[in-house]
């Protein structure tokens, strides 16, 4: 924890192994990290205690992906250790642990979930929900919503194992913004997510990549955009928080096999005219993530990402 930015949990490897010079490597890291330190204070002189519960869905199974990326992700290893990943930046979250109701960890037959984690949150409902591997991406997630306890909680935050919120203020950025109705909008928001940074895990190419489209080098004043979900995202993947009604009354669409459901579901809550409600962003609910893939690799997820605009087979 970085004395001068001590909302960001891993500041010194915010540009993760990105080729720049000493002074490109320090400048990049400072921006970064004053940019989400801010946005955490913002957040603290707001919400002085927090008053909605939340649930978190982790998934840590061993799903598909095409054969160059399959040998990256597919031994459970590596599924293992990104999840306890995970599990250090919810344990490091600014939050009431009480107000933690349940942890739904999705994943295969064969993976089995640490002592430690149980040991880590006493007061919360921790279970592993075992995931059929023929069971596509968006069926998982909607398994996941249906096995909540009703009325457990107001919030869900959606994870993936291996994705390590950037901040300790997630959770509270998720309760300042789920609810509430933006100025000049006709409904309250019911979605929220952060973006993409790269660790110290990351190769060359993936923080290129990251940089490349990170929403946080906006004007350090504005921290929250009020704005529709663009393009292609992973608002369900790894960085993103529903209201819980919400999600229940509107799963995701199935159709998207590998994924993609969660921008169409972003999508939809907009287009009913501010009938269902807002997706936010916010630089707060940012993950840390990588997965060092060399450039072929690199290519074979790019491609796999853009695929996701449309629905696709499992």
């Amino acid at each position: 924890m970085s004395h001068e930015y001590p909302h960001v949990l891993d500041p010194e490897t915010l540009v993760g192994n990105l080729g720049l010079p000493g002074l490109g490597r320090r400048i990049g890291r400072t921006t970064l990290a004053a940019t989400l330190d801010k946005s955490c204070r913002d957040l603290r002189r707001v919400l002085v205690e927090p008053e909605q519960d939340v649930s978190v869905i982790i998934q840590a199974r061993r799903r598909p992906y095409p054969k160059s990326l399959a040998a990256k992700r597919g031994n459970p290893q590596r599924v293992m250790a990104g999840f306890m990943h995970t599990i250090d930046g919810i344990d490091r979250q600014d939050y009431p642990r009480e107000r933690i109701k349940e942890i739904i960890v999705l994943g295969d037959e064969d993976l089995t979930l640490p002592t430690e984690v149980v040991e880590r949150f006493p007061s919360t409902d921790v279970r592993l929900l075992s995931v059929e591997r023929g069971v596509n991406h968006a069926q998982a997630l909607n398994q996941g919503v249906g096995a909540l306890a009703a009325e457990a909680s107001d919030i869900v935050m959606i994870t993936e194992a291996g994705a390590r919120y950037a901040t300790d203020s997630a959770f509270r950025a998720a309760e300042s913004l789920i609810g509430e109705t933006p100025v000049g909008k006709q409904s309250a928001v019911v979605g929220a997510f952060g973006t993409r940074l790269a660790d110290g895990r990351a190769s060359i190419g993936e923080s290129s990549m990251y940089l490349a489209g990170v929403k946080l080098t906006r004007p350090i004043h504005d921290e929250v955009d009020y704005s529709p979900k663009p393009g292609v995202g992973f608002m369900a993947a790894d960085r993103a928080a529903y209201e819980t009604a919400t999600l229940k009354a509107n799963p995701f669409d199935e159709s998207y096999g590998r994924g993609g459901g969660d921008s169409k579901w972003a999508e939809d809550q907009q287009d009913a005219l501010g009938a269902r409600g807002t997706i936010v962003f916010h630089p707060a609910l940012s993950i840390q993530y990588a997965e060092g893939l060399n450039p072929l690799q690199l290519f074979a997820q790019l491609r796999e990402w853009r695929a996701y605009a449309h629905p696709n087979e499992y």
